[in-house]
């Protein structure tokens, strides 16, 4: 007997996670649609009667009946399976634990044309998880955001930068909120997602573990045999959800274990355990996974994430998985041959002295990008807004914004992490300074959704994108000398394609830019972006002894592009 219980497939036009149905069916109406759904199936051909439709770009769940009871079901059993394309490939994804009885596997489809898929269960007595067969039919292509036109994220064929599916270029501009998916309320998240995707952002950085949601609730209790939490991890679904419908990639770090001690950690069996039951959750919707831990110098974590990263991800179909070894970055080298690890990832925080400045210049992302193979490489902490520096002093805007701008030069730029302290841990605190202003006490979190970085962020992502990122490489070799009488500025960074038709550098405050004018092509058009004000100027460069020197119009730190006119 098949225990199916259920295929599900959400529609273009349902109501997002928490509001109310903006389209109330008629009495009658369920009797209406299926009779006319009689009347489509006996039209359909034979093969894709059992097949339900899915849109390209939306996700299809599968939902099964145990008929074994277990005390402990993700410790007892493990559920995956395989789904078939139609030109034959396969993709196998893990299953997860619903709850009771009720397991589920969820799949997005990447082409168009009829599906079939098995599960197969580590019990295999269990008839209710073990050999069950469907079918789905992926028929039109998903139009409500880029990500479901464009296909989900991955990484782009030369592994610098990220992309869709489709191979649109995606530059990665992330929120820092890992507090948030837990804590905040329906409403509450309803608003960020709203605030943030306005402003630009298409990531969220959130954390699962360790740590409980709005209502107390955790992902899982115990440490030597852990014990799951379905209804925590269900809010967590909606979340996800919820940022997928504003366009955004829930970047997810599944278990943070940076500044964790030894004795403190998950046992690597139950880590396992964890990882499994969560991308089988989440793995469909448009995510990315960050494994973040702390490396000692006997190489024995690194070892075990290895193992860890290979029984949860190695054959399966996964979103990218970014690895951040915290300031350990030198273990990040361990996994070059990793082929579950999709990128890279370090963390420079708060210090925005000199000495940080040229850490970020020299360190492990100017190295890291010239081996292979190749990776996309991110900061993923880099100097919040309004975040206390090492030095006790708050980091002003321009600090953040220069940090920020500054770690897309030492790389292939892949893209951005902007982080303000109060939205990262989601602080409820209110400020009743706010009164005055608004009306209202505001607290902390939603005051900082506004700081004047945040929308900068997006305009950033915007030039870039404007820029043709993805074709850039480091490139000092087009600055020209400073003489030797001359006193040498903040340095100047530089990035250009390989055929020299695109370039971008960063001119700090104060300085101007000298390039060496053969380095370049010819008739490329000088366009000046403001870090501070987000205003974008026109330029012309002084010309002698074959060298161009430009001028930002205004103070402030800048961003110049050359690039071909256009029409």
């Amino acid at each position: 007997m098949n225990k199916r219980l259920s295929e599900q497939t959400p529609q273009p036009g349902y109501s997002s996670p928490g509001e109310p149905d903006r389209h109330p069916q008629p009495r009658g109406h369920a009797l209406a649609r299926a009779i006319l759904l009689t009347l489509v199936l006996s039209l359909a051909p034979a093969g894709e009667l059992l097949a339900r439709s899915t849109a390209k770009g939306e996700v299809f769940e599968a939902e099964f009946l145990s008929t074994r009871p277990y005390q402990n079901p993700p410790q007892e059993a493990r559920l995956t399976a395989d789904f078939i394309s139609p030109d034959g490939r396969t993709n196998r994804v893990h299953g997860f634990w619903l709850g009771g009885l009720r397991w589920a596997v969820r799949f997005s489809p990447d082409q168009l044309g009829h599906w079939t898929y098995t599960t197969e269960c580590s019990d295999s007595r269990n008839a209710g998880l073990h050999r069950q067969s469907g079918a789905l039919l992926c028929r039109v292509q998903s139009l409500r955001t880029d990500l479901q036109h464009h296909g989900r994220l991955a990484v782009s064929r030369d592994g610098r930068t990220f992309q869709h599916t489709d191979g649109t270029p995606f530059f990665w501009t992330a929120d820092t909120v890992w507090d948030g998916p837990r804590q905040a309320t329906r409403q509450e998240w309803s608003e960020y997602a709203k605030v943030r995707s306005q402003q630009g952002f298409n990531v969220a950085l959130c954390r699962v573990a360790p740590g409980t949601d709005n209502r107390g609730r955790s992902a899982y209790s115990g440490w030597k045999r852990i014990e799951l939490h379905p209804g925590m991890l269900q809010t967590f679904d909606e979340r996800v959800t919820w940022l997928a419908n504003s366009d955004m990639v829930s970047a997810i770090a599944p278990l943070w274990e940076i500044g964790v001690r030894d004795e403190d950690l998950l046992p690597e069996d139950q880590v396992i355990v964890l990882l499994r039951q969560l991308v089988g959750r989440w793995d469909a919707r448009p995510v990315a996974w960050v494994i973040a831990f702390e490396a000692d110098t006997a190489g024995r974590r690194a070892a075990r994430w290895r193992r860890i990263g290979r029984s949860v991800f190695d054959g399966y179909a996964h979103a990218p998985v970014i690895l951040s070894c915290g300031s350990s970055h030198w273990a990040l080298k361990e996994f070059a041959r990793e082929s579950w690890v999709d990128a890279l990832a370090v963390q420079s925080g708060n210090d925005v002295s000199e000495e940080a400045t040229l850490w970020l210049a020299r360190g492990p992302l100017a190295t890291l990008w010239m081996h292979e193979p190749a990776r996309p490489l991110l900061n993923l902490r880099g100097a919040g807004e309004a975040d206390l520096a090492p030095d006790g002093r708050r980091v002003a805007t321009a600090q953040t914004l220069e940090a920020l701008a500054r770690s897309l030069f030492v790389a292939p730029p892949a893209g951005l992490c902007y982080q303000s302290r109060a939205v990262a841990a989601w602080d409820a605190a209110l400020d009743t300074n706010t009164v005055a202003v608004t009306g209202e006490a505001m607290s902390e979190w939603r005051k900082s959704l506004h700081l004047p970085g945040a929308a900068r962020v997006g305009q950033i992502r915007h030039f870039m994108e404007e820029t043709a990122f993805h074709e850039l490489l480091p490139a000092s070799y087009l600055l020209a000398p400073i003489p030797q009488n001359q006193a040498a500025p903040r340095p100047l960074s530089a990035l250009a394609s390989p055929r020299r038709d695109q370039a971008l550098f960063f001119v700090p405050e104060g300085a101007t830019l000298s390039l060496r004018a053969h380095a370049l092509r010819s008739g490329l058009e000088p366009t000046f972006f403001s870090l501070r004000t987000g205003l974008r100027s026109p330029s012309e460069p002084l010309t002698a002894d074959n060298i161009l020197t430009f001028s930002p119009p205004d103070a402030g730190d800048w961003l110049l592009r050359l690039a071909p006119a256009t029409e």
